[in-house]
Parts: C-alpha cells; sequence; structure tokens
C-alpha cells in the first residue's frame, strides 16, 4: 500500500522539479494531471526517454515523451545555448536526456532525506510505442502529465511508482519553498 503522502510527496518533488529545470529565463510552465488510463498521444513522431529511481522498498520509472516538432526543437536550442538553429539527431537526444537528468536528480536529492540508499539510472531512449505498456511494469500508483513551456513545448510525463511486495510505503516530503541546503555542489569566488 502506498500512502496519500507519499503519492503527494513524489508528485510534488516532480512537478517542482519540471517547473524548476524545463524552462529558460521568462518561460512559463504548467503541468496538468492527465488520467492514468489516457494512452500517451501518438499522432506524431517521438522521442521517449526513461529513467529509474529506485531504494530497497520501491522504484519510481519516470517515462518522458517529447514530440518531433519545431517548437520542442527551438525550446530545446534555447535550453542547451546552442549556437546551431537547430539541433540535430544526437544533439537532440543529448539534451532530452539531460533534462530528465535535471528533473529525475532534483526529485532523487528530495528523496535522499528520508530514503539515504537511493540511486538513480542515466537516462536512456526507448521506442516512443514502448510509453504504451507502462502499466506492465505493475505499479502501484501511475500518474501522467501534461507539461507545457509558454503553450508551445509539449510532453508528457510518466511516473510509474512500483513497492516491493508486501511493502507499505508510508513517508512525508516536506513541500516548504525554503532554500535547498548545498549538496557539495563547487562555488567559485
Amino acid at each position: 500500500m502506498i500512502s496519500q503522502s507519499a503519492k503527494a510527496g513524489i508528485e510534488w518533488l516532480f512537478e517542482k522539479a519540471v517547473r524548476a529545470n524545463s524552462v529558460c529565463e521568462g518561460d512559463s510552465c504548467t503541468l496538468v494531471k492527465i488520467t492514468a488510463e489516457t494512452p500517451p498521444p501518438s499522432k506524431v513522431t517521438q522521442q521517449l526517454v526513461v529513467l529509474t529511481i529506485s531504494t530497497y522498498t520501491f522504484r519510481i520509472v519516470a517515462l518522458f515523451q517529447f514530440s518531433d516538432d519545431a517548437a520542442t526543437n527551438e525550446h530545446m536550442v534555447r535550453m542547451t545555448r546552442s549556437q546551431t538553429p537547430d539541433l540535430e539527431a544526437q544533439a537532440l537526444t543529448d539534451a532530452y536526456a539531460e533534462l530528465v537528468n535535471m528533473v529525475c536528480g532534483a526529485v532523487n536529492r528530495g528523496l535522499g532525506v528520508p530514503f539515504p540508499h537511493i540511486g538513480m539510472s542515466t537516462p536512456y531512449m526507448l521506442e516512443s510505442s514502448c510509453a504504451n505498456y507502462a502499466t506492465a511494469l505493475e505499479p502501484q500508483y501511475l500518474q501522467r502529465y501534461e507539461v507545457a513551456v509558454n503553450d508551445a513545448m509539449r510532453f508528457t510525463l510518466t511516473i510509474c511508482l512500483c513497492a516491493a511486495a508486501d511493502t507499505s510505503l508510508d513517508f512525508r516530503i516536506d513541500t516548504y519553498e525554503a532554500e535547498e541546503e548545498s549538496a557539495g555542489e563547487l562555488e567559485m569566488f
């Protein structure tokens, strides 16, 4: 069983991380929950980037599905501060992976307090149709979001929370907007 406070804490961490890491200066970002039963859109070519956050008692599989369209490419050019007006194949894939890594890294740090032995995979690419089979992971909790940056660039985030058998998952993430403690970053003087 997964408690409501655990679900709310994970949602809050992902929402905060997406808002903080998927925008450039002056951008707006909205997240809208979509029903878990709604399959991800498949009308346009998409890139699926997956990352896993796990500990002894649970794992979170996060699926980020990006559209291959001009608005998304333009936003990724701005985020990477690329000197070229268009990101090609590997550069675009790397930009998606870095965005996913930053979002999930923030979630991982937030979960590191109640779960000190938490780990995170590197982002990996799958065929976009794989997102339609997220329920095959048998998650005890599945939540999908549609994320819009400036109402132009859109992507879908699917969070699958899988707990170990016979495990009760109950924790609380303090959802306050305080300054985060330093985590060993380098500072330039």
